[in-house]
């Protein structure tokens, strides 16, 4: 088939910033995002073109996610704020706004691109040096012995979101429960490397926003049963138990063997064969003490009536989210095929309990050295809770980055009228005349 146009040739120009076409795309982002930001920002609501759920956020974690950009540089722009949201977790919407305005000012300088990317260079050294300098007087060292910082410090995250819908008293008690998280994530015993433990959130919708708590360990969603009964009569207090983490599916389903082929003699049937091996591998674990089984797909019947019987508690269906922290938090290692089981594979838990908040049941798995954690997050609406959980997590990173570099800027704008002042005293000192 013939071309109805002749190729052109690729173009590649300099200054691509003075197009109209350009100005009017990075016009509309930077009037989108100047409007979220600040205590008087306003919500957006983010709605897909062919339907679906609309989304109510002011985040611009949310916000850059949920926008359909076509355009090369709003592109660049959009993946440049959402890798600084990556590694700080704050000041996205600062971010954006700053980069939307030097775009812009660059433009009415009439000066070239290169002289403008050595301006930007100069002035982000300038204050990434000041604000790391002893001379900086908007940097606060932060003092783990005392919680009134770190409080302060997750208090203005949480407030800054006012689709979170948080009173003042609320604001004080989600602070509170994330501070305790976060300790909690801490490990009691540091060797040559530390490494944080993880924080899950527990969605409880159309709740009181007062009734959210946090749990040292993991909490599990189950249906009712009678956990006194299904516990070892002979097991103390003091005793661990030991728990079984399988990654492969223990339903008894024959596996797809892809492009090989299965050969089965006459008269053998391989439903039977499937369920002796996975009756025997619990006879294997019964011998073995163990006391929980912890399966990331579903569990045979047959298999797990036989469990119960001999006083294993059975929970399937955890999936795939749960398992990195089940092996972090038992010393347990995932089991990917039947054939695999053996005792190094085994971890091991404190203690079982059962925890019922309003119609539902779960199952408190508590170690022995907690450094997984759950919070249980309470919100009005889905919106709210949704909106919730992604500023927690922001203030959960937050708190993690302190403990790397103990160090925070003052809020409210004064960091950036601050150092709005430190280039104007540069600016007067270099250029006397201006």
């Amino acid at each position: 088939m013939s071309r109805v146009d002749v190729k052109k040739p690729s173009l590649c120009t300099s200054e691509p910033l003075s197009q109209e076409t350009v100005s009017r795309a990075l016009s509309a982002f930077s009037k989108i995002v100047k409007s979220c930001y600040g205590p008087t920002g306003r919500l957006k609501q983010l709605h897909n073109g062919t339907g679906g759920y609309v989304q109510t956020t002011s985040q611009s974690s949310a916000l850059l996610n949920g926008l359909s950009v076509t355009h090369p540089l709003l592109k660049l722009l959009t993946a440049s704020v959402q890798n600084h949201i990556s590694r700080f977790s704050d000041g996205g919407l600062f971010t954006a706004i700053l980069c939307c305005s030097l775009l812009e000012r660059f433009q009415d300088l009439k000066v070239a691109s290169c002289m403008c990317v050595k301006i930007s260079q100069h002035l982000l050294s300038s204050c990434t040096d000041y604000l790391t300098s002893e001379a900086c007087g908007c940097r606060i060292p932060v003092d783990f012995n005392s919680s009134k910082i770190l409080l302060d410090l997750v208090r203005s995250v949480l407030t800054s979101k006012r689709t979170c819908m948080l009173s003042r008293k609320e604001a004080d008690h989600v602070s509170i429960l994330i501070l305790k998280a976060f300790l909690l994530t801490v490990p009691q015993n540091v060797g040559t490397s530390v490494r944080l433990g993880k924080c899950l959130y527990v969605p409880m919708k159309d709740k009181s926003v007062m009734d959210s708590r946090v749990y040292a360990g993991l909490l599990i969603e189950t249906p009712e049963f009678d956990l006194t009964r299904m516990l070892p009569a002979k097991r103390t207090a003091s005793s661990p138990i030991k728990m079984a983490l399988f990654s492969v599916s223990l339903s008894g389903d024959f596996c797809n063997p892809g492009e090989g082929a299965v050969v089965v003699h006459h008269g053998v049937s391989l439903e039977a064969a499937v369920l002796d091996q996975l009756l025997g591998l619990g006879q294997r674990m019964v011998k073995d003490g163990v006391g929980l089984v912890i399966c990331q797909k579903v569990v045979h019947p047959a298999l797990k009536q036989y469990l119960k019987a001999n006083q294993v508690v059975v929970i399937e269906r955890v999936g795939v989210v749960m398992m990195e922290p089940l092996k972090e938090m038992t010393g347990s290692q995932p089991i990917p095929s039947l054939q695999c089981l053996s005792r190094a594979c085994y971890g091991n838990l404190k203690d079982l309990q059962i925890e019922y908040f309003a119609s539902k049941r779960f199952l408190h798995l508590i170690p022995d050295d907690p450094a997984v954690c759950s919070l249980m997050l309470c919100s009005r609406n889905e919106t709210a809770w949704d909106e919730l959980k992604l500023v927690c997590q922001a203030a959960e990173h937050v708190l993690q980055l302190t403990v790397k570099d103990p160090w925070v800027l003052l809020g409210g704008g004064c960091t950036e009228t601050h150092l709005s002042s430190y280039i104007r005293h540069k600016a007067t000192c270099i250029f006397p005349l201006f």
